[in-house]
């Protein structure tokens, strides 16, 4: 229900009216947002959705919906699902648009409800036709020549489309976003680097019998995810955990101080500790906000893999073999080694 009516709400500012510039004052009067990213990445089925939706309702945040995807989509490839865009001789405005944009930011955005991983559905009021318009409207005012200040543009203007954020108003300190598998492709992480080098990466780390039970049954319901059977054999889970294990420490190395590796399993037993310490390490306030899962300010039922009918016990997943195959090899010996820091 919440789909037939706020798609139809949403479809109607699709024209824009009077809206556009009255949005368009409302930057002008609160400026263009120029804070830094939070990117929360890593192998996907670890946490990042749930990490990124308690900073969801931050007052301090613009926080993204859904994972931020943009760039030259990669469909169902490994290691990633796109590329970070290298803007630095895009001039066109035209260009950066189409460089940037999601292109399924309709069908996902512009339906009127938001909704991932479970049947539940929040209104979510969202115009591509006025983010686009509001971007070239703003490129072509500010004439933007760096990477960042293209970014800067392409937040501002996705924000601002989002006509009933909760969090529109307000002095905030970052914008945060989640982008699974985007943290193994090294090329984006190193544009990512240069382009918010007062930025953070923040990576989770699941110990890796719960992450490929959690695999496994997320594979069992989604046969039609190609890139879900890559790796849901032994072979095929031992090498992406391996991989993953590689970009964590490659990150490491890339951004220094401004790389985060947060514990599964601490997140699960405290959260409100593991949050703390993490807020507390980008210097952001803490807010009750951060121990609840929400989109928009409304709660939402975690995205995961052990939830309804399909809920069972982790250890009715993982075969005799796939334990021992675990326990005695690679994978667990990584995670041991690599330990959060």
């Amino acid at each position: 229900m919440h789909r037939g009516i706020f798609g139809r709400r949403s479809a109607e500012t699709g024209d824009a009216g009077e809206l556009l510039p009255r949005l368009f004052q409302n930057i002008e009067q609160s400026g263009v947002i120029r804070c830094p990213l939070v990117l929360i990445s890593q192998i996907s089925r670890s946490g990042g959705t749930w990490v990124s939706q308690l900073f969801d309702h931050h007052p301090h945040v613009w926080a993204h919906p859904l994972e931020l995807r943009i760039g030259s989509s990669r469909k169902w490839e490994w290691p990633g699902k796109w590329d970070w865009p290298e803007l630095s001789s895009v001039s066109d405005p035209q260009d950066a648009w189409h460089a940037l944009r999601y292109t399924k930011a309709q069908e996902r955005f512009g339906a009127g409800a938001y909704y991932k991983g479970n049947d539940q559905t929040h209104p979510m009021l969202f115009s591509v036709d006025i983010q686009r318009e509001l971007f070239l409207r703003l490129a072509a005012k500010k004439a933007p020549s760096t990477d960042r200040e293209w970014f800067n543009i392409y937040f501002t203007s996705f924000f601002s489309a989002w006509l009933d954020h909760q969090r529109r108003y307000g002095p905030k300190r970052y914008v945060t976003a989640f982008a699974s598998m985007l943290a193994l492709a090294p090329a984006s992480m190193a544009r990512f680097r240069q382009v918010y080098p007062d930025g953070w990466l923040i990576s989770i780390i699941r110990e890796p019998l719960g992450w490929y039970s959690s695999v496994k049954q997320h594979a069992s319901g989604s046969e039609d995810h190609k890139n879900t059977k890559k790796r849901r054999g032994p072979e095929g889970a031992e090498s992406a955990y391996l991989d993953n294990i590689r970009a964590i420490n490659d990150n490491r190395d890339l951004f220094g101080e401004r790389f985060i590796l947060v514990d599964y399993d601490a997140l699960v037993s405290d959260t409100e500790t593991t949050m703390r310490a993490l807020t507390t390490r980008i210097d952001l306030d803490w807010h009750a906000s951060l121990m609840c899962q929400t989109f928009n300010g409304m709660t939402i039922q975690p995205n995961t893999s052990f939830q309804g009918e399909r809920a069972k016990n982790r250890a009715t997943i993982l075969s005799e073999e796939d334990v021992a195959r675990i326990n005695d090899g690679p994978m667990m010996a990584a995670y041991l080694a690599i330990g959060p820091r």
